[in-house]
């Protein structure tokens, strides 16, 4: 993990835990899980992941800390996917490829 990747991957993982902590357990208690892994290819990833209530994109994705975190994602040449259900709740996971697959 390099400094340029670490640094928005940072803002990455704190607004999506504000974001769990603010939203996805109204009146109630709940899991948040957090994985930072290598994938077989030598990229990284990034999952966040809580039991909450979930929500519908793309209404709700639309919210100023989820443009950061698309904006961010974006800089990093990353891949974001987002699964939520009522449920489930909610799940992101960001895809980083190797530093040499972002400079190609």
């Amino acid at each position: 993990l390099t400094v340029d990747q670490a640094v928005p991957l940072g803002l990455v993982l704190n607004e999506l835990l504000t974001n769990a902590l603010v939203h996805a357990f109204p009146g109630r208690s709940g899991q948040i899980s957090i994985d930072l892994g290598s994938e077989a290819d030598g990229g990284i990833h990034l999952e966040v992941a809580d039991d909450g209530v979930g929500f519908t994109p793309p209404t709700d994705m639309k919210s100023l800390g989820l443009e950061l975190v698309k904006r961010l994602v974006r800089q990093l040449r990353a891949r974001l996917v987002f699964d939520s259900t009522p449920t489930t709740g909610s799940r992101y996971r960001i895809l980083v490829p190797r530093e040499e697959q972002r400079h190609a």
